[in-house]
């Protein structure tokens, strides 16, 4: 997979959660991408093995992540994301990982201390939507809602924590037809 962004994600991947350290943005990665990786993503669906993707692929927090390739340019391990339903709560999170939004749209709430999040305070809140992309990081708390409709792009530097739910090579090959149908490609 050519991945027509590692700069900008070599860039947010390697952020720190200071809010003072904000990556150049390359002009090429503002906009007119969104086609390419949906297509080299639609590439990698046609081609997902639920024998292989499915013992790296998990449903948690109200999301399933299914494992697509293990070693993008730059070493990034690349995940869809689909919704799976389920309420999302803020949490801690273990790992950094950038998110690119494919399809749909998807609300990013943060927040700095467990008591904000008690108080339901949320320290910044932002809707994202297709050709969009943040960055989560390790430490921080935060939570996502999605549209039913949504696809989001994880990258990670590599192999996402798993949580929740491992999903049976069935449940993989039933989400890979869910994401291909969703992205406007042959289910």
């Amino acid at each position: 997979m050519s991945f027509p962004l590692p700069q900008l994600a070599s860039a947010l991947l390697g952020q720190s959660n200071d809010v003072r350290d904000i990556p150049d943005v390359p002009d090429f990665a503002v906009s007119g991408w969104l086609a390419t990786v949906t297509e080299q993503v639609l590439a990698l669906l046609a081609t997902a093995s639920p024998v292989t993707g499915a013992p790296g692929s998990f449903t948690t927090q109200g999301y399933t992540h299914l494992l697509l390739h293990d070693a993008l340019p730059g070493g990034a391990t690349a995940y869809l994301r689909l919704p799976a339903g389920n309420l999302t709560t803020p949490r801690p999170l273990t790992d950094t990982t950038v998110v690119v939004t494919l399809a749909g749209n998807v609300i990013l709430e943060s927040y700095r201390h467990q008591q904000d999040v008690d108080d339901n305070a949320p320290q910044y809140r932002h809707h994202f939507g297709p050709e969009n992309v943040f960055a989560c990081h390790a430490g921080g708390i935060c939570t996502t809602e999605s549209t039913g409709d949504s696809v989001q792009l994880l990258l990670a530097r590599s192999r996402l924590t798993p949580a929740g739910m491992a999903l049976t090579p069935g449940q993989y090959a039933d989400a890979v037809a869910d994401a291909r149908a969703l992205l406007g490609g042959a289910a």
